[in-house]
């Protein structure tokens, strides 16, 4: 019986969506539908402490996420910079600004109202590592800590697939690496690439910012 009702919902598309459901066009909302007092954005910036990038998205209490509509006025100021107005594209929204700041503040304008998001980096910081490391013993990276939020490392390496990972819920400021962490076959030198973000994460009502800092150092590894 299985297969005997295959070409039956083939030959009647509309027994089909009786049964199994189908997206309609009416369910694909723009933001223009909501009104300003209902819509929530979500925000992604990062920094690696010369340029941010910064991504946004609408939302609605019963839909997520909107497609941007052409009436929404989205701009972001930040130190150092010009205003700079937001690319859009569907359902998202973003922009590259040159700028060494942690403070930024996007404006948001409509026919029905604006408002205006404070964007807050974490504390900027800088990694000290040792410019060339002989994998036979630990590698050490350090920084200024603060405890207030998590810190990810991440080692990359064209030496080896893949990643190696940590996440350290408490900022120390180091992070020791162990010779047994980079398995690495035959004996050549390699170049270890360690990216360090530090996140802070916040809500306010409907809206939500993730803020990232970002560090890239490398360092020149021997057996």
């Amino acid at each position: 019986m299985r297969f005997a009702i295959v070409p039956l919902l083939l030959l009647c598309p509309a027994l089909a969506c009786a049964l199994v459901g189908c997206a309609s066009d009416s369910e694909i909302r723009e933001s223009a539908d909501v009104v300003a007092a209902d819509l929530g954005m979500a925000v992604t910036v990062q920094s690696n402490g010369n340029t941010a990038v910064v991504e946004l998205q609408l939302s609605a209490a019963d839909y997520y996420p909107l497609q941007i509509s052409p009436q929404e006025g989205l701009v972001l100021d930040a130190p150092g910079a010009p205003t700079t107005a937001f690319a859009v594209l569907g359902d998202r929204a973003f922009l590259t600004v040159a700028t060494t700041g942690s403070t930024f503040f996007l404006r948001h304008t409509r026919p029905d109202g604006g408002r205006t998001r404070t964007l807050e980096l974490p504390p900027a910081f800088v990694v000290e590592a040792p410019e060339k490391a002989s994998r036979a013993e630990p590698i050490t990276l350090r920084w200024t800590p603060n405890e207030d939020e998590p810190v990810a490392i991440v080692a990359t390496s064209s030496c080896f697939t893949g990643s190696v990972g940590r996440r350290l819920e408490r900022d120390r400021g180091e992070y020791t690496f162990s010779v047994g962490d980079f398995r690495i076959a035959g004996t050549p030198e390699c170049r270890l690439v360690f990216r360090v973000t530090r996140t802070l994460a916040t809500r306010d009502g409907r809206d939500s910012v993730t803020a990232h800092q970002v560090r890239t150092v490398t360092v020149e590894s021997t057996p």
